[in-house]
Order: C-alpha cells, then sequence, then structure tokens
C-alpha cells in the first residue's frame, strides 16, 4: 500500500486526509486534510465507551459531583464531537465516583480492621 485516503463516513461531512508512503520509509506523509467535521460521531464507537468518557470527565465530575448527565451530553458534544448513550454517562459518572471516593465494597472490608477497638 503506497497510498491511504480517509473520509468521515456521515452524510455531509467534508472531512478527508490523502497520505502517500514515504520512498525508502515506513512513514507516510499527509498530501491534503480538509479538517473539517461537520459532523457528530454516535456512541457506536468501540473506543468511547465509560472508561474512556470517564478519563475525559473525571476533573468535571469531582468539581461537580451533581453536574446533570444532560450537562455532560453538551461539553462532550462540544469537546470531541460525540454523542453518547445515557446508560454510558451514568456508567461514567460511577466509575469517576468510585475512583475518587472509593467503592462500598472495600469500605465494608476495611471495617474489620476497626472491630478489635471497639472490644
Amino acid at each position: 500500500m503506497e497510498k491511504v485516503r480517509a473520509i468521515c463516513m456521515s452524510n455531509g461531512c467534508l472531512w478527508k486526509i490523502h497520505a502517500s508512503l514515504v520512498p525508502g520509509s515506513k512513514n507516510f506523509m499527509i498530501k491534503s486534510l480538509r479538517d473539517q467535521h461537520g459532523c457528530i460521531r454516535l456512541e457506536n464507537i468501540k473506543a468511547i465507551n465509560s472508561t474512556w468518557i470517564t478519563k475525559k470527565l473525571l476533573s468535571i465530575i469531582n468539581v461537580d459531583p451533581n453536574i446533570s448527565n444532560k450537562e455532560l451530553d453538551i461539553i462532550l458534544n462540544d469537546k470531541f464531537r460525540i454523542k453518547p448513550h445515557l446508560m454510558q454517562l451514568r456508567r461514567s459518572r460511577t466509575k469517576a465516583k468510585e475512583f475518587m471516593e472509593g467503592s462500598h465494597k472495600e469500605s465494608y472490608k476495611r471495617l474489620l480492621r476497626f472491630i478489635p477497638l471497639l472490644k
């Protein structure tokens, strides 16, 4: 493969790239790039899961743990032009909360350490 062409599959989106192999190398050189996405990526992209969303929104959820799913949806749309499913947002919020506060299961395991102190 010496030349590569990629386009966005969304209707009406103008994003596309052309690249070709640099002679004597394994690298590609971009020949042209139209870097204007006019689309919103849908939630079926496999890399966009609740773990990825949690990493991107952790600092925002940390500052405002009560931020609504609608606001999180708007932030993701503005920053990354994606439209995640509501369940992904709920899972992300749960994961962020567990990351910041720890899980209930782990907290209960630690309670056993305090039993000798109560006697």
